[in-house]
């Protein structure tokens, strides 16, 4: 019945030698739809919530999903995973359609400062900045490229003072949550691009982590229930609950061992400025009482380019044998470079078989600058500035000696108890690829961390914070 649908409805372009990446994009996103499995992306949801858990963990994204569906493994502990937003929806799990799903309600929609050095082209020159507010967090509205990082981006993690996040320290949590069923894939660090992808459809950290874990009776997902403020004594500087808004009310839920934040590279530095945790100076600025004076909010890291069109005459085949990802921390100098190489890339044997050209716009910053010069290219850059969406770096992991680190290697906040952070938002420098598959790898060490800082109090018989 499917085949026929399809059939019907787009067999005046089923594959020939013109049938384009558009095309068969439809014709698969239509397959898909009609034959749509029945496969739970959403974990049950609680309708209410107890007044206190073992473990809060706020945001139910990249990291936030890993660390309460490892957390709620050990019985013996009670589990809140706070969400601000809610289900992911169906044509979530259509591969691609992340991009249609940015901007919608399950996006924070946010946006970068005007400004007249970049982002020129967009609206209000500001670039849009997706980032998820559903269950599955960003890993719902991503393109689904899961790269580890290099052996070198660790390495120079750990040689920061950051112990136990070295590549071989890491690469077993990377592991521990990767289903490779390609074994030739699965051994290699390096390798072809990979995805989030499981039989066909988009595998969100919600379907793969919080799913599994949905019927757990120590584990509750509360979602539409935004986080305004951690819970600290300030005597103490102990974390002992939450802060959120639901229909229209606050609300206050306590923790009885750790708070948990992964909400995010902005989101988990807004909530700790909020609690009072942040530049002193700042904090005074806007009205909030300081707890402890740490650089939150600095550091921010991300990767940026630009999309340089190209025509060709000819359909043209994606060959994955001769693709090579290279993925580097480039200049803006390098971005220039970038841009020639491509219209080298043009004069080969290839593209000149199809005829491939860059379409040559006068931009509207700048009408009369000479095509394909260096100023226009220095233009172009400006004009169609693309953020990764890689945002990473504000929570920064660092030891006590390094006066800009937020938290310590073991995700705990620098002078607070009770109190860590688990999402991009601690890395110390961005590493050389996508952030999601890191983002998991953070989330699956932290829970780690956790459950060997609890058993160790365990045996001592302590049940007070770290």
């Amino acid at each position: 019945m499917a085949e026929q649908l399809v059939q019907q409805a787009f067999g005046n372009i089923l594959p020939s030698s013109d049938f384009t990446l558009t095309q068969a994009l439809l014709v698969s996103s239509f397959f898909l739809a009609v034959n749509f499995p029945n496969i739970a992306i959403n974990p049950p949801v609680a309708e209410s919530v107890n007044t206190e858990y073992d473990f809060i963990v706020v945001g139910a994204g990249s990291g936030g999903a890993v660390v309460a569906s490892r957390l709620s493994e050990n019985p013996d502990f009670s589990v809140l995973l706070l969400e601000a937003g809610g289900k992911a929806s169906k044509i979530s799990d259509i591969p691609f359609y992340g991009g249609v799903l940015q901007l919608s309600e399950s996006d924070w929609n946010y946006t970068s400062e005007p400004n007249s050095e970049f982002c020129l082209g967009m609206k209000n020159r500001a670039c849009p900045y997706a980032r998820g507010r559903v269950l599955g967090g960003s890993s719902v509205l991503n393109h689904m490229f899961y790269a580890r990082g290099t052996k070198e981006d660790f390495d120079e993690w750990a040689a920061l003072g950051n112990y136990g996040w070295s590549f071989d320290d890491v690469l077993p949590y990377y592991k521990k949550s990767e289903d490779n069923r390609n074994y030739l894939l699965a051994k290699n660090a390096f390798t072809f691009p990979q995805m989030t992808m499981r039989d066909g459809f988009r595998c969100s950290t919600s379907k793969a982590f919080l799913v599994p874990a949905g019927e757990r009776e120590n584990l509750d997902v509360f979602t539409h229930a935004h986080v305004t403020k951690v819970l600290i004594d300030a005597a103490s500087k102990r974390a002992y609950g939450v802060r959120y808004f639901r229909n229209g009310a606050y609300h206050d839920v306590f923790a009885r061992k750790e708070v948990v934040l992964s909400a995010g590279v902005f989101n988990s530095p807004q909530l700790l400025m909020l609690s009072g945790i942040g530049p002193k100076e700042h904090l005074k600025e806007i009205g909030i009482p300081l707890i402890q004076d740490l650089r939150v909010g600095f550091n921010l890291q991300d990767h940026f380019g630009y999309f340089m069109p190209f025509l060709v005459d000819k359909p043209v085949a994606f060959v994955p044998e001769r693709y090579n990802n290279h993925l580097t921390n480039m200049t803006y100098d390098i971005y220039q470079k970038g841009g020639r190489i491509c219209l080298e890339l043009m004069e080969t044997k290839a593209f000149r078989e199809v005829n491939g050209r860059h379409p040559y716009v006068p931009l509207p910053t700048c009408p009369n600058v000479l095509p394909l010069s260096e100023e226009y290219f220095d233009c172009f850059m400006r004009y169609n500035t693309q953020p990764f969406l890689h945002g990473s770096g504000t929570s920064k992991m660092g030891p006590a000696n390094d006066p800009t680190a937020v938290v310590d290697p073991e995700l705990r906040v620098h002078g607070i108890s009770g109190l860590r952070v688990a999402d991009t938002s601690i890395m110390p420098k961005i590493i050389s690829g996508n952030t999601n598959a890191p983002a998991i790898m953070i989330g699956e060490k932290a829970s780690d961390l956790i459950k060997k800082t609890w058993e160790k109090k365990e045996v001592k018989g302590s049940q007070e914070g770290y």
